[in-house]
């Protein structure tokens, strides 16, 4: 028998580096300035990004919270 260990899955950190690696799943307008980028308020960003407008786009992951998708 083999004993597996239980930890949860990352599926915050999987998502955040499948949309780094091709951000068009999100949007194809948008290209990835960085990731874990820290705010001027010493918070860190999960993805920053910029579109074909040259406004910036934020992107966070929250588990378990309502997501608002307004642009």
């Amino acid at each position: 028998m083999i004993k597996i260990s239980k930890k949860p899955l990352d599926y915050e950190h999987r998502l955040e580096k499948w949309l780094i690696e091709d951000i068009s799943i999100l949007s194809p307008n948008l290209v990835v300035i960085g990731s874990q980028v820290v705010s001027p308020y010493g918070k860190k960003i999960d993805i920053l990004a910029i579109n074909s407008s040259g406004e910036l786009v934020i992107i966070e992951f929250k588990r378990d919270k309502p997501m608002d998708m307004s642009f």
